[in-house]
């Protein structure tokens, strides 16, 4: 809370400036009472007409020299020259001896104006708030409420709840509550007065069980409120126990109820039509009459997705809870039911979010295990409020409905243009409001309680943020002030909230990023006076809600979509870029870091070890929205690093991690297509089709079309900052993510060819960093799928994608097959031979064989892709083969027992086998493949059918965006899919024997059953394997899954069916292969005569020894990846590592790893981007010192392992800078609090491979070394009561960097804050879960 203290001549006067994420105002610094009186002045900066304050119970801290008496004081209104009534509570005296209470007072805040308020000696001569005692309950009368609630008393008989009736004063009562204590046992209840007077009075009734286990209840009825305040606090109570107290409301007979966004749809008919809702007039009956309300006792509603579910008989559809994203239409803040006969309103509202916490930390919704929901039954209205661990606050209104008409059609009278005093217009947008929706507004997102104590002046001497922004969409300051002031976005707050699908949200909060910061960046200088102070307190205020709870909650749960947080969350940090020296800059630049570790965190499907999968996917689509999250986050880490502090708040493990996703995701290159499909027909393009590769630009690699909204595209500009930003963090990887994307592409939803403030700011367009490539595998990424590639760096490159979506977070990955599970991408060559429309695996509402390359089950009426399912199936990559399977999982009803598995083995770089296990062969099954209407469909031959006597039905469709075939039939399906002409397919009853043009031939070995395959020149046990003979004697063959493979002379065998491996047979004296399983295995190599003589075995380069055993041996290969090599000379040496770098001015020395069965290393160099290498150096070290070539200044090197008979494959090509200059320090240092310890960790920065740690406590000036040496992590120990400060630098021969921004051990600061302390990803959005479905194995 920021306090400004003036010295006038009244005395000392606090002037509260009109918002942040602290809504206890007992956090403000206390107004000191001296010189016989304290003024407050209430003063709002905005001027906007539509921010206005009702009558709201305001606090302060208010210290004393000693006791006092309220009796002793008098509250003037300096304005009106007239006494208010006031009231002290909560006095207490403090550690160092300040004697403090808390002043409450009523006021009103108007748009434009200032209150003051004088506190001085006097007498106070205003009557408290009536209480009575009524038996066993107590009577509060306020002047519009009459609440009654419980006495103390036993638990006896039917104990009431907390609140028992509210009704307005002079009216019926109404309403009765009871009380369930469900499997616990009640012993008494307490209530106890925590403060009256004539502002208010608080109740304390608490609730005590057997097993000492609390609820306490604390009721507040303040004077001139049509609400009751109720806080909630619960204590060893589990959901499981099923506490609970209901309001059974006798007494009231409601005939409609309104709740935000209910009733659906627009209000009702849309006269003319506009780009925003500003812009746009209604042709209905005025203000009320505009909405169809539902009906009290409604069903079969209309909502976004069509007819909402009724559910449970007689319960209303919605309840009330701390947050659901768009489109907010079951768990809502407010709810009001009312009478139109009686005349009568009655409502319920979510007060304060920050206090409603269900210590469950759900992810992108609430838990319902605090949701008030409702009921009517039998004419009778009820509520049910569950009690758990944890908190909750509420406001109960009780009013007449009249308000409720009024305020609608007060509406009605601002949708007409208003006229604002800088010359302009603006308007109010028509929605389903009600009184009760403003009172939830007013007093719970924009509490007037709340935002008196935020700062929204930056005074002309503080230091701004410098002119950084050269262009942007607004060209004047003055259309710049018109377009932020007028915008609908800054004028639904103050009515619709945060809740309400009526203009504020996510989506129109982009205008932050997308012209908003770079037009104030740009016109600040220029603007008058009074442009600049509304501009400025009107960007605060936005800021301020953006990081409050209100808004999109990070504190108590982390509320989704993950890309909307990152456009909301992304407004304080443009607020602290701009005003640096704001108060509250620090603190916002730390919630933004803050989010971006949450977000990542729990939003990035983590590395699975026991699956080799690699993690990295985020939960939102491919297509679009992992662009969305990123295209705000970079902007504002990117203007954060401009500021004085200098930190790059995105380098983290989990970005790196997001970005090693994106790179390997990407296709084999594509030579790409014309840009004229897309056209509409005016010629423009619509901005879904950003990122096309078009003919001539030259090859790029691609991203499948996944997801709504999503095209074939190269990726966004945004990657090549996202690896600039990796530069001081993971350098290598950075590098790789600028080599596949460029500054000068389109970034997300925005074309390179317009103007666009960001892309002159953040990307060059001449000049810029090309990176370094990358070195492209086959990898499986976990809860994303499977890619597969073959000749990477060639002509004939290929990747095959086989998408396997996992049970989890997700977010538009596709309405068909579950988010486009199953389905297949093919890039070869350099073209595309599969495709599909933008929402053909998007929005679309298909079947998952539709318009998708795919295969589904006919079961349930429609066909069905093998949904989703995790990848803990192995992967092998064994160069001339590899094989791929998803299995259906039986934990999910949606294709499983029908569908039982999806696999892909793909030979070479010439063609692929899909193999279709369905439960038998009365399934019927569709093969459907879809490609491009302007490109070529695959070759593609269905090998078998089911028993391969059944009849198969060819469809063959074409439509707007894709063109495609269907193979209709029952059983398995084996099909054989090539992008190359001339191969001879014929099935066999293992599987097949192709011909290739090559002159090959091929034994394929597949089945889902294991089969026994005897021939005269193969040996086969097994479900999936192949042997490809040559011309000229030599062979290949892999075992994926069985028990053996082998020709006439020789097989492998395998202990474990899982355990694949592969040989390659070049005559009978020399072999060598790979070998994978998830767990070691015993591997044995069998001839038919004996064994040939002087064999030496080795295993990834290091020989091993064996025993022969009749005609063979065997031996144990560890789990994992190996290489194996039986020769009777040298080994082919292991494949080096660069570890890292040591800059020396125009020298690099090179760190790399010992290679098993090299003698040597030779030194290679690349100075034209990895086109071509040329030699420049041996060594028999594991060192390299390389020196500048003249007028270069980086490089790229490589390192390859070698003996006199064998060289290894080259290490990924190595990025080499020769620097004269000192290090950058590096990025990402983040520590972590657990049992006294310190977790610290850091980035790697290139040219370096010395890190030196630095801490001091909190206040010293100098730091003190902690640590030196190559590793990036430490572990400390703290002392108690002492907050340290860590700072990290780089070394190498150039010298040392400056220290890094210090991160500390502040337990107050955002970046100590952690929900779930050790939590590792959640693939369930509460964490009520069973263990087993929450988290992946380790």
């Amino acid at each position: 809370m920021k306090v400004l203290v003036k010295k006038l001549k009244y005395g000392w006067l606090i002037s509260i400036l009109v918002l942040n994420f602290t809504t206890l105002w007992a956090n403000a610094s206390p107004v000191r009472f001296q010189n016989g009186q304290a003024i407050f002045v209430l003063q709002d900066h905005l001027h906007h007409a539509f921010y206005w304050w009702p009558t709201t119970l305001l606090n302060y801290q208010v210290q004393f020299d000693g006791p006092i008496n309220s009796q002793d004081f008098k509250l003037v209104h300096q304005e009106k020259n007239q006494e208010v009534p006031f009231q002290f509570s909560n006095a207490r005296t403090t550690a160092d001896g300040r004697y403090l209470v808390t002043l409450s007072f009523l006021s009103d805040l108007p748009s434009g104006t200032t209150k003051t308020f004088v506190l001085e000696k006097g007498n106070q001569a205003f009557t408290p708030i009536t209480e009575q005692q009524q038996q066993e309950t107590i009577v509060i009368q306020t002047s519009k409420l009459t609440v009654r609630i419980p006495s103390s008393l036993p638990a006896q008989g039917n104990v009431p709840g907390p609140v028992i009736q509210v009704s307005q004063s002079g009216r019926e009562a109404m309403g009765n509550s009871e009380f369930n204590s469900g499997t616990k046992k009640l012993i008494n209840i307490q209530t106890e007065r925590l403060a009256s007077g004539p502002v208010f009075t608080t109740y304390q009734v608490t609730y005590t069980f057997s097993d000492s286990a609390t609820y306490q209840a604390t009721i507040k009825c303040v004077q001139d409120y049509d609400f009751v305040e109720l806080v909630e606090e619960m204590s060893g109570i589990a959901p499981k126990e099923k506490v609970k107290w209901s309001m059974v409301w006798k007494g009231f007979n409601p005939t409609h109820r309104q709740a935000p966004n209910h009733p659906f749809g627009q209000p009702g008919t849309i006269t003319s039509q506009g780009d925003s809702p500003q812009a746009q007039t209604y042709g209905a009956s005025p203000g009320f009459g505009r909405f169809v309300w539902e009906r009290i006792d409604q069903t079969k509603l209309s909502f976004h997705h069509g007819i909402m579910p009724d559910g449970e008989e007689g319960k209303i559809p919605f309840e009330i809870g701390n947050f659901e994203p768009w489109p907010a239409e079951r768990t809502i803040t407010s709810t009001l039911f009312w009478d139109a006969r009686g005349g009568q309103s009655l409502g319920v509202f979510a007060e304060d979010l920050s206090r409603w916490d269900d210590k469950d930390y759900s992810i992108w919704h609430s838990a319902k295990l605090l949701n008030v929901s409702f009921y009517y039954r039998n004419g009778l209205l009820s509520w049910d409020l569950p009690l758990s661990e944890g908190s909750r606050s509420l406001g109960l209104s009780c009013y007449a409905h009249q308000q409720d008409i009024d305020y609608m059609n007060g509406l009605e009278a601002l949708n007409k243009p208003q006229q604002h005093p800088l010359g302009f217009t603006y308007k109010a947008e028509i929605s389903q409001l009600s009184y009760n929706a403003f009172l939830q507004n007013r007093f719970g997102t924009i509490h007037l309680d709340k935002i008196k104590d935020w700062t929204l002046t930056y005074p002309d001497s503080s230091v701004a943020a410098p002119v950084i922004f050269k262009d942007g969409k607004l060209k004047s300051s003055a259309s710049f002030v018109k377009d932020f002031l007028s915008n609908y976005y800054i004028s639904e707050l103050p009515f619709s909230g945060t809740r309400q699908n009526s203009g504020y949200g996510p989506v129109p909060a982009r205008q932050f990023t997308e012209k908003w910061i770079d037009g104030l960046n740009r016109f600040y200088p220029s603007l008058t006076p009074e442009e600049r102070r509304r501009v400025t307190a009107m960007f605060l205020f936005h800021a301020y809600v953006a990081a409050d709870e209100a808004y999109m909650p990070m504190k108590h749960m982390l509320s989704g979509h993950p890309n909307f947080l990152a456009d909301v969350k992304s407004i304080p940090a443009l607020a602290a870029f701009q005003f640096p020296k704001h108060p509250e800059a620090e603190n916002w630049a730390d919630l933004f870091e803050k989010y971006v570790d949450l977000n990542t965190h729990y939003h990035t499907r983590p590395t699975v070890e026991a699956w080799n999968a690699t993690g990295g996917r985020w939960t939102e689509n491919l297509g679009t929205y992992v662009w969305a999250f990123l295209r705000p986050t970079i902007r504002s880490t990117f203007l954060l690093n401009q500021t004085e502090a200098a930190k790059n708040r995105m380098a983290g493990s989990q970005t790196a991690s997001i970005g090693n996703w994106i790179l390997n995701s990407l296709s084999a290159p594509y030579d790409g297509e014309s840009l004229d499909f897309y056209r509409n027909k005016d010629g423009g393009l619509d901005h879904h089709f950003w990122g096309i590769v078009t003919q001539g630009e030259g090859s790029r690699r691609v991203h499948p079309p996944q997801g709504a909204h999503s095209a074939r595209r190269k990726a966004a500009s945004s990657l090549w900052m996202m690896g600039t930003l990796l530069d001081h963090y993971d350098p290598v990887l950075g590098e790789n993510l600028r080599y596949v994307s460029k500054p000068t592409d389109d970034d997300q939803e925005a074309f390179a060819n317009k103007p666009e403030a960001f892309r002159e700011l953040m990307y060059p367009q001449e000049g810029y960093d090309t990176g370094t490539k990358p070195d492209f595998k086959s990898i499986k990424l976990t809860g994303y799928g499977t890619i597969l590639r073959a000749g990477v760096d060639t002509p004939d490159e290929l990747s095959v994608h086989l998408s396997q979506i996992d049970p989890g977070p997700n977010y538009r990955w596709g309405v068909p097959a579950e988010g486009g599970t199953g389905g297949i991408y093919f890039y070869a060559g350099g073209k595309s031979y599969s495709h599909n429309g933008r929402e053909d695996v998007g929005d679309r509402r298909l079947q998952d064989t539709d318009l998708m390359t795919n295969f589904g089950v006919f079961k349930d009426g429609h066909f069905k892709s093998i949904g989703q399912n995790v990848l803990h199936r192995p992967l092998y990559d064994f160069g001339v083969g590899q094989f791929t399977e998803i299995t259906s999982s039986e934990t999910s009803a949606y294709a499983w027992p029908d569908y039982q598995s999806r696999s892909v083995m793909l030979i070479d770089k010439d063609y692929f086998i899909t193999y279709d296990d369905v439960y038998n062969n009365n399934i019927g099954g569709r093969f459907s493949w879809f490609t491009h209407p302007d490109e070529e469909l695959p070759n593609i031959e269905v090998i078998r059918v089911g028993t391969g006597k059944g009849k198969i039905n060819k469809t063959q469709l074409t439509g707007a965006e894709s063109k495609g075939v269907w193979y209709d039939g029952m059983g398995d399906f084996m099909v054989f899919v090539s992008h190359k002409k001339g191969f001879k397919v014929v099935p066999t009853t293992f599987g097949c024997q192709i011909e290739t043009p090559s002159n090959q031939t091929d034994l394929i070995f597949r089945s889902d059953q294991e089969m026994q395959a005897r021939g005269e020149t193969y040996r086969f046990l097994g479900t999936a394997g192949f042997i490809r003979k040559h011309r000229d004697g030599r062979q290949e063959m892999a075992l994926f899954h069985g028990k053996y493979i082998g020709n006439g002379d020789f097989r492998v065998l395998t202990s474990d069916p899982d355990a694949g491996v592969s040989v390659s047979l070049k005559d009978h004296q020399e072999m060598d292969g790979r070998f994978y399983s998830p767990t070691k295995a015993t591997i044995t190599l069998e001839w038919t005569a004996a064994i040939p003589p002087n064999l030496k075995l080795y295993i990834d380069g290091r020989r091993e020894s064996f025993k022969i055993e009749g005609h063979g041996f065997s031996v144990d290969f560890p789990a994992g990846p190996h290489s194996w090599q039986l020769t009777s000379g040298l080994p082919i040496p292991a494949r080096p590592q660069i570890m890292a770098s040591e800059n020396d001015h125009r020298k690099v020395q090179l760190m790399f790893t010992e290679a098993a069965g090299a003698s040597k290393y030779r030194i290679e160099m690349s100075l034209d981007g990895c086109k071509t290498w040329q030699t420049v150096g041996e060594t028999a070290k594991t060192t390299y010192s390389l020196s500048a070539p003249d007028a270069h200044s980086k490089v790229h090197a490589r390192i390859i392992a070698f003996n006199a008979d064998h060289h290894s494959e080259s290490t990924p090509a190595y990025p080499v800078y020769f620097l004269k200059e000192k290090p950058h320090f590096p990025d990402g240092l983040k520590l972590g609090i657990s049992n006294n310890r310190v977790v610290l960790s850091w980035g790697q920065v290139l040219g370096c491979n010395t890190y030196k740690l630095y801490r001091r406590k909190r206040g010293a000036n100098r730091f003190e070394l902690l640590y030196s040496g190559s590793d990036r992590h430490y572990t400390d120990e703290l002392s108690e009561g002492i907050l340290y400060e860590y700072a990290v630098s780089a070394q190498n021969k150039n010298g040392q960097s400056i220290l890094s921004f210090p991160v500390s051990t502040d337990p107050d600061s955002w970046l100590q804050w952690d929900p779930k302390p050790g939590e590792p990803f959640r693939r369930t959005s509460n964490g009520a879960s069973e263990a087993d479905a929450m988290y992946y194995p380790e």
